[in-house]
């Protein structure tokens, strides 16, 4: 009897081992590349005839623990409806209120510019392919394809921005798609809602976001440590930049720097209604524009819809009588200037950390902020 520790090698056979090693490697690796070789094929032959089912591939394949349990639907809908539903109105006494009204005192008003077929098919042409649709089911394919519709658009949107009773109802309606933060399913505050709305609607309000973001451009309304929201621009990394010199300066100097971060809980979701339209007011921004999105905001309506792998539930239609929906380019752009006084409000009390250059201090900063993610910096903590 013998064990493997008593087989006797020779030259001949350790280098017949040798061969046979390098030509199982060789051949696997060559499989290796012919494997991936063959997935970018079709991966690209998905990207350029179907776009959406190559983005659903990625996801289901980045989350392999596909959620099995759904929450309460009734937990669900009240959960919901205590937020959307419970309207709520700003401190209209507020002083920092009149203080920001002061401030921008002196910028001219926006002036009245009608929407054109032009802007309406540079701006479809901007919108991606297969982004998921709205109730009505109409991707943005089909709009960009049908060119002859574009100047019928621009008229109609015309109208819903000059005579606010032609707004129909059901341009306003979303499916709102909850998705898992983590996985206790079955807690409804656990979701970050996303709703899909109407492709028509979304083309109006984007229309609306280019004017507005234009004036407030022009007027230098925003502020410059704001970078969620900035047209070319690279938020993270320039707010990471900054960072990084503060941090630099710190280190190297020996200096005091204490760091605060604060996420606000459901932000985008609780923002009243009354204060969207009047940051609108202040900041000088269209009167038929004001009045159509307030005739707009009335009209807002989603239903919500989990799915699991083998069910789904959807909820009852429910008013938006407090935050934005999520799902077009105007209600970043409004919820970002709707937070704009605050910067205004840190910048004022000159606390914060000196960024230095030749010994001099050339500015104090004291905060950055991304859309509603907020960081504090300051030399004492008293």
């Amino acid at each position: 009897m013998y064990t493997p520790n008593t087989i006797q090698t020779t030259p001949t056979s350790r280098k017949y081992f040798d061969t046979l090693k390098q030509t199982l490697s060789a051949r696997s690796q060559r499989l290796r590349r012919y494997k991936e070789a063959n997935e970018r094929k079709q991966q690209n032959r998905l990207f350029a005839t179907n776009e959406k089912t190559y983005y659903r591939n990625l996801k289901s394949e980045r989350r392999p623990d596909c959620q099995d349990t759904l929450p309460d639907k009734q937990a669900l809908t009240a959960f919901w409806a205590s937020i959307w539903g419970n309207a709520v109105k700003h401190n209209l006494k507020a002083s920092w209120i009149r203080r920001e009204q002061t401030r921008v005192s002196n910028v001219t008003a926006m002036e009245h510019s009608r929407i054109t077929t032009e802007q309406v098919s540079r701006l479809i042409a901007k919108t991606l392919n297969w982004k998921a649709p709205g109730p009505d089911g109409i991707s943005n394919f089909w709009i960009k394809r049908f060119t002859a519709t574009h100047s019928y658009l621009a008229h109609y949107f015309n109208q819903f921005m000059e005579d606010t009773g032609n707004i129909p109802e059901f341009l306003v309606q979303g499916i709102t798609y909850l998705l898992t933060k983590s996985r206790d399913w079955e807690d409804p505050s656990k979701y970050r809602p996303v709703t899909c709305l109407y492709t028509i609607y979304k083309i109006y309000t984007a229309c609306i976001a280019e004017k507005i973001y234009k004036h407030l451009e022009t007027n230098k309304l925003l502020t410059e440590e704001q970078k969620g929201c900035i047209k070319n621009s690279q938020g993270c990394k320039e707010h990471l930049i900054v960072d990084s010199v503060v941090l630099e300066q710190a280190h190297k100097d020996n200096r005091n720097l204490y760091i605060a971060y604060i996420d606000y809980r459901k932000a985008f979701n609780s923002v009243p209604h009354s204060w969207l339209i009047r940051i609108l007011e202040i900041y000088k921004i269209d009167p038929l524009i004001i009045n159509s999105l307030q005739q707009l905001m009335k009209k807002w309506t989603t239903t919500l819809k989990v799915k699991a792998k083998n069910n789904q539930i959807m909820s009852d239609p429910i008013r938006i009588q407090r935050g934005l929906y999520q799902g077009d380019s105007l209600s970043p752009l409004w919820f970002y200037f709707a937070l704009n006084p605050l910067s205004h409000l840190l910048k004022r009390t000159n606390y914060g950390f000196g960024i230095h250059s030749d010994n001099q201090e050339i500015r104090r900063l004291n905060h950055l902020t991304y859309m509603d993610d907020i960081k504090l910096y300051a030399a004492t903590i008293n």
